[in-house]
């Protein structure tokens, strides 16, 4: 069954394996070469198998500005962009 629940969302984002899990996609897609539009293309494809919509794609990399923007550090900025990533409802196990 799917779920779509606020709080299973709540729970995933605040479960601390899922936070390392997001820290270290972040560290991973840091230590890439390349844009940051690469960097967000890598990391969909490596989360969901397939590669990001232009949107998709968009969306992400403007998250990653807006962090940027706001003077988060680079780690942190990659790391929400990871927590999106890894919640995706289509790569998870509901």
């Amino acid at each position: 069954l799917r779920s779509n629940t606020p709080l299973q969302a709540l729970m995933t984002l605040n479960d601390a394996t899922f936070v390392e899990c997001s820290e270290a996609l972040a560290n991973r897609l840091i230590g890439l070469e390349g844009s940051s539009e690469d960097r967000v293309r890598f990391g969909f494809l490596a989360v969901t198998s397939r590669a990001p919509s232009e949107r998709e794609s968009a969306a992400l990399t403007e998250l990653y500005d807006q962090c940027r923007s706001e003077e988060t550090p680079e780690l942190q900025a990659w790391t929400a962009v990871a927590s999106v990533l890894l919640n995706l409802d289509e790569i998870m196990s509901k």
